[in-house]
């Protein structure tokens, strides 16, 4: 089961590098950033990986698999809905555009 998950990861983190380099220029165009200034991102990206694939084996391992994805998508659905109202509240506040 790890050599799936480990070889699943390395796919990953190639797939997901390959899509910050091809979007460097635009988000260097929404940032109003030359690409040098946005290349930190793939940096970044490799650090994330660095030490977020060793934690979420360790958390696989004491918590199991199935737990672990439950409370993931638990914190995405409920980053979701809390966007969604920051959104609505700062609008009403006059702090955003629209």
């Amino acid at each position: 089961m790890r050599s799936v998950t480990g070889s699943h990861a390395a796919t990953t983190t190639v797939g997901n590098s390959s899509m910050i380099a091809v979007a460097l220029i635009p988000i260097g165009v929404a940032l109003g950033a030359p690409p040098a200034e946005t290349a930190w991102l793939v940096s970044g990206l490799y650090l994330a990986t660095a030490v977020g694939q060793p934690v979420v084996g360790w958390l696989v391992d004491t918590y199991g698999p199935r737990r672990l994805y439950l409370v993931g998508d638990a914190l995405v659905g409920a980053a979701g809905v809390l966007g969604t109202l920051a959104d609505r509240t700062l609008g009403r506040l006059g702090t955003t555009k629209g």
